[in-house]
């Protein structure tokens, strides 16, 4: 009787652990930084959150934060190294864009669609010109987090 008892309370346990177990989530930060002239303008075209900071640095910082909601430390190094979260430079009618080209792709874990959250965090120059481009199509100055 005490056997069954114990298998039973392990049985109990284990389901109420399991799921949380399984519920796996990842948290990255990444930095890129870009040498524009002075006086240039630059448009941001990065989905998902973007605050806009100024400092005394020449160079303009993107600080990318990640969350991964439905995938491990691992997935999250892959998709990395993979270079989901690369960004680059495109010039478009003699304006410079900072894009992030493979986010456009939709990326399946499992079968489900990935789930990660990203934010974008821009330090720049007080000299360059800096404007955030939203899914309307229009452009404003930094907004916060």
């Amino acid at each position: 009787m005490t056997t069954t008892l114990r298998i039973a309370k392990t049985l109990l346990l284990l389901l109420l652990i399991v799921p949380f177990a399984l519920a796996q989530s990842a948290e990255k930060t990444l930095v890129k930084s870009f040498a524009f002239e002075k006086n240039e303008t630059v448009t941001l075209d990065l989905p998902g959150t973007v605050a806009l900071q100024t400092w005394d640095s020449p160079l303009l910082r993107v600080q990318i934060s990640i969350m991964l909601n439905n995938g491990s430390e691992a997935v999250l190094k892959s998709l990395i190294s993979a270079g989901r979260y690369n960004l680059t430079t495109e010039n478009k009618d003699g304006q410079t864009f900072i894009i992030a080209p493979a986010m456009d792709k939709t990326v399946r874990i499992g079968g489900k669609p990935l789930e990660d959250t990203v934010r974008f965090l821009v330090f720049a120059p007080d000299n360059l010109s800096v404007k955030i481009k939203t899914p309307t199509d229009n452009s404003t100055m930094g907004k916060a987090f």
